[in-house]
């Protein structure tokens, strides 16, 4: 029964956040996706970035579709230069939404294991759903930052993601 009612409510939210997100051109995107290690990644970036750009950031576990796009209509102000996501996946497609939302130019992949294989149901499923990332970058100028310390990333990057990575880990 609410079901329908969350549904409208989400779209409407969303929508509503892609058209404050227009509005900031110059604004940089960045994407977090990964099973482990994206609030540790989002946090360091955000510091280092934050030396020169004003940046936002989602805060704590604010990483799904409705959590960003109530962050962006409360938070975005013209007076931010980076907007940082942590993208959470609990089935396929989720991060999809938030990219097709956000539109991101840059993406870095964290990691990957088996974590919430229960909601997943496969690697495979778990693997296809994180790396949605890299299929849905926007901007000519998109950059791919991978973990070369995860294997699963290094097994599977090249059949979603044509185009030069850069790599990092330890």
């Amino acid at each position: 029964f609410i079901k329908p009612l969350e549904v409208i409510v989400v779209f409407t939210v969303v929508k509503r956040a892609c058209a404050k997100l227009k509005k900031h051109k110059n604004l940089i995107k960045i994407g977090i996706a990964g099973s482990y290690g994206k609030t540790t990644t989002k946090e360091f970036l955000a510091e280092i970035l934050s030396s020169k750009y004003s940046v936002l950031k989602t805060p704590e576990n604010i990483n799904t579709l409705l959590g960003v796009a109530r962050l962006i209509l409360k938070e975005l102000n013209e007076g931010y230069h980076i907007l940082i996501v942590e993208m959470a996946a609990y089935k396929r497609d989720d991060i999809k939404k938030l990219c097709r939302m956000i539109k991101p130019e840059i993406g870095i992949l964290t990691g990957l294991n088996t974590s919430h294989l229960e909601r997943f149901g496969s690697l495979e499923n778990i693997i296809k759903a994180k790396f949605e990332l890299l299929e849905n970058l926007f901007s000519k100028r998109k950059a791919v930052f991978l973990n070369a310390d995860s294997q699963l990333i290094l097994q599977n990057f090249q059949r979603f993601f044509k185009n030069k990575a850069d790599f990092y880990g330890l």
